[in-house]
């Protein structure tokens, strides 16, 4: 029996409250909360969730020793008070952990990042032994279970050491057990959607995710962080006008904190758009953030703003000022290294097609593609990456051989060039395949995207994890 989530009503307002960033009014009421219920642990997780919360929105470094020294003070505080046998005390407290690491990450404290994470782990499958029915347990355990199985194999074999295991599948029941527990109660169901909606977008599933999100969020009632994660994950599967409408509903006026993201988010869906105004949030978000994460991308970004106007003094400027930036550890901000180190300028029309496929604008991308004469293309790379997305635009209108025989080219040409681009098409020639229900072809062409090696940057990274998590899905439709 996984019973029936059963939070008082106050500590599900201040759960709500926390996720929509009314964070004075989240306080009151767990402030209420100890009072009314003296001893509830419940309210130790919402009073750390709330901390994390705010040191990832205030952006200021001289939060984060504070808000470690507040974690060591709570946990020992809890030891010496809470009751050890109650089927909540371990699942919460792995909880803590586990958002108190999510703190060290955001802060690129990557090893006591681990040491939480693992911590939170030991403390799941305690309360797993010692409380094999608890409703709470899904949430988090089920979390961890997709996160560890989807983890890159570079991690994978180190995390194995320490007994840091998951299985997707055992992880997606556990959440969706814990999703209908959850259903009645709006802080619960929408802190369960966030879970279950990140742990598919980790998995390469973006527009599984999108859609989740979407089928639970209501634009006029749904907490701001669950609004703000909806249109990122637009965004991220390219769904970029729909990214850019969920941004609109986004509550700016009720929050209770600072909320830069909303700069940095509607910024790059712009420049998807190619809108003539994106480089002001853009520009906004780089003076008013205090992190040093996403700031070398939103520096390339503006960079190609004005590279594509022609503007070669601020292209030059912000191409110098990413040098100039610490360095960060984010995918995109090592993605924009990666950009600036190529050695020569992107094809002013191919960076253009690039933004518009991006943000799903296909049938524009064809437009501007089609004004540039292929023999005119100097180097290999932009060869590549022209025939990349011709093919990209292909599987948009499903036409699918066609894209396959693109993506051949671009492998035939760019397989020993350190570009991503040759690597990207077979990815993309396997998609194309497994839409036609050539489950054999695409899966060879996966393969093939792992044998493509490229220059082994953040890119080709991320490519080959897509290419993985691809072939351990669809593996067991293939017949030989």
């Amino acid at each position: 029996m996984h019973g029936q989530g059963n939070i008082s009503v106050t500590a599900d307002n201040a759960l709500y409250e926390i996720l929509n960033l009314r964070t004075v009014s989240a306080r009151s009421l767990i402030t209420k909360g100890k009072m009314d219920e003296p001893g509830n642990l419940y309210y130790e997780y919402l009073e750390n969730w709330l901390e994390v919360i705010e040191l990832s929105v205030y952006e200021q470094d001289e939060r984060y020793p504070r808000y470690l020294q507040s974690f060591e003070n709570r946990i020992k505080r809890i030891k010496a008070t809470q009751n050890k046998s109650s089927p909540s005390y371990n699942i919460l407290l792995g909880e803590m952990y586990a958002h108190a690491g999510m703190a060290n990450l955001l802060y690129n404290d990557y090893l006591s990042g681990f040491r939480k994470i693992l911590a939170a782990d030991e403390y799941v499958d305690r309360n797993l032994k010692e409380h094999p029915g608890y409703w709470m347990n899904d949430k988090l355990s089920g979390t961890m279970h997709v996160a560890f199985d989807m983890m890159p194999s570079v991690l994978r074999w180190f995390a194995n050491l320490f007994g840091l295991k998951g299985n997707a599948a055992t992880g997606y029941k556990q959440l969706d057990q814990y999703m209908k527990i959850a259903q009645n109660q709006p802080g619960l169901q929408s802190e369960a959607l966030l879970y279950y909606s990140f742990v598919l977008k980790l998995s390469k599933r973006e527009q599984e995710a999108a859609e989740f999100m979407k089928r639970g969020t209501n634009l006029f009632h749904s907490p701001a962080l669950n609004i703000y994660f909806l249109s990122n994950l637009f965004y991220v599967a390219g769904r970029n006008e729909e990214a850019l409408i969920t941004l609109n509903s986004f509550p700016k006026d009720k929050i209770e904190v600072p909320f830069r993201h909303i700069n940095y988010l509607e910024g790059k869906a712009k420049m998807n758009r190619l809108d003539p105004d994106a480089n002001v949030p853009l520009s906004k978000y780089l003076e008013a953030s205090h992190f040093k994460n996403n700031k070398r991308e939103v520096c390339l970004k503006l960079s190609y703003f004005y590279f594509m106007l022609n503007d070669r003094d601020r292209f030059n400027y912000y191409t110098k000022l990413i040098d100039k930036l610490p360095k960060a550890k984010m995918d995109r901000d090592k993605e924009a290294d990666v950009e600036n180190d190529r050695g020569y300028e992107p094809h002013p029309a191919l960076l253009k097609a690039r933004f518009l496929i991006a943000g799903g604008y296909f049938n524009k991308a064809r437009a501007v593609i089609q004004t540039i004469a292929f023999n005119t293309l100097s180097f290999k790379a932009y060869q590549t990456e022209y025939y990349l997305l011709l093919a990209k635009i292909g599987i948009a209108n499903r036409q699918f051989d066609e894209a396959i025989v693109l993506c051949n080219r671009a492998i035939s040409i760019g397989r020993k060039m350190k570009e991503h681009y040759a690597a990207d098409a077979a990815l993309v020639a396997g998609i194309a395949a497994q839409q036609e229900n050539k489950i054999n072809v695409a899966i060879d062409y996966w393969k093939n995207s792992l044998d493509i090696d490229g220059q082994e940057d953040v890119y080709i990274e991320n490519i080959h994890k897509n290419a993985r998590v691809k072939i351990d899905l669809f593996k067991g439709y293939a017949s030989r």
